[in-house]
């Protein structure tokens, strides 16, 4: 069975691939709001929404960092217990949101606060024994409803925050470009291999999606189920299963012309590139 790779897709054996990496850098003492907010990361990740990075370094260095899925060592402040994070959204690397999480017992109410000129708020009081089982000795049982979750606060607060940001920055929304980062992941993984080697070649977003190692596992198992799936390159894995089978096809040179000698080397069919595609912008 594929890994999940929304939070949405969670079973009750297996968790979403990031959300799985980020929970296991808690330490033992963290309680279940720590977990909540590791779910919220996640989640506003999958929106576009990532940590944001302090310091002032060029986009093409910053890039793949301001994407990283990390814990900051400050997201907890001390004095109060509450949790404040700050977010950018991948298109506006510039203008940071906050989301402030407040402990109220076991309710967690998050605040997600739009940056300047827009000031508007978005508010969701979250119970966390709904979506946090702090008791399970498994990391997968940990999380419970996150299907719900996920849907939920999507709706509620990333969604129409997003909007809101793209609106304010005259950014059109209707694009593909513009769609949130999990219906771009629905889309890819519905594309053959060769379209995705052509999309990842139109912009650097595209690029880190496309080269996802899940993405190519998840293709492995689609279009070869009866080979193995080594623990290696998933992409140079699929290219390789993907050129012998393409040299057993017969061309259509073979159906209507067989008599005619065809040279070893005549293409029979769209290949994989042999390295992976670098953006063009």
């Amino acid at each position: 069975m594929a890994e999940p790779v929304l939070v949405e897709e969670s079973t009750p054996i297996r968790l979403a691939v990031k959300l799985e990496e980020l929970a296991k850098t808690l330490g033992e003492d963290a309680k279940h709001h720590d977990y909540m907010v590791v779910l919220l990361i996640v989640v506003m990740a999958e929106a576009g929404f990532f940590i944001a990075r302090s310091g002032s370094a060029d986009a093409d260095a910053g890039y793949g960092k301001k994407r990283a899925l990390v814990i900051p060592s400050d997201w907890k402040m001390p004095d109060t217990g509450n949790y404040s994070l700050k977010f950018q959204l991948q298109p506006l690397p510039d203008r940071e949101c906050k989301l402030l999480a407040i402990p109220c017992g076991d309710t967690l109410v998050v605040n997600l606060v739009l940056p300047y000129p827009s000031r508007k708020v978005f508010s969701r009081a979250l119970q966390t024994v709904k979506y946090v089982n702090i008791y399970s000795s498994d990391l997968a049982g940990r999380y419970l409803n996150l299907k719900e979750f996920s849907v939920v606060f999507k709706n509620n607060m990333t969604t129409p925050a997003r909007c809101e940001m793209l609106s304010v920055a005259g950014i059109p929304n209707a694009s593909l470009p513009g769609l949130p980062a999990e219906i771009k992941l629905r889309i890819i993984r519905m594309m053959d291999a060769y379209s995705l080697t052509r999309l990842a070649q139109t912009s650097r977003e595209f690029h880190e999606l496309v080269m996802q190692p899940i993405i190519w596992k998840r293709l492995l198992l689609r279009d070869f189920p009866q080979n193995s799936c080594p623990e290696r390159n998933y992409y140079e894995t699929y290219r390789d299963f993907h050129e012998t089978t393409v040299a057993s096809t017969p061309s259509f040179m073979d159906e209507w012309w067989p008599d005619l000698e065809v040279p070893a080397d005549f293409p029979r069919g769209r290949s994989i590139p042999r390295c992976w595609p670098v953006h063009r912008y």
